[in-house]
């Protein structure tokens, strides 16, 4: 498929949708809950200085982990629909 623009869109929407139902979630709070009070631990743990080197380490994984699920979102579909268009041939 060649425009990546739209499956983004689409990707954006189901993603949109999807974090609204997770909130939701009894198993996404408690994972919350434990990630929260992990991250208390650590800032009364380490220094100022080391606490926010931790927080910017942990944002850039997020934000790589963010870009896998887009791509890999954007290449799933993009495989899907070649292969609705090749049966229909």
């Amino acid at each position: 498929m060649k425009n990546k623009k739209s499956i983004r869109e689409l990707y954006l929407s189901v993603e949109t949708q999807l974090n609204d139902n997770l909130v939701l979630m009894d198993s996404y709070k408690e994972i919350v809950n434990r990630r929260n009070e992990k991250e208390i631990l650590l800032e009364n743990q380490l220094t100022q200085n080391d606490f926010k080197l931790f927080q910017e380490y942990v944002d850039i994984e997020s934000e790589m982990q963010g870009l896998e699920m887009e791509e890999s979102f954007i290449r799933g579909f993009s495989i899907a629909y070649q292969l609705f268009v090749d049966s229909l041939q």
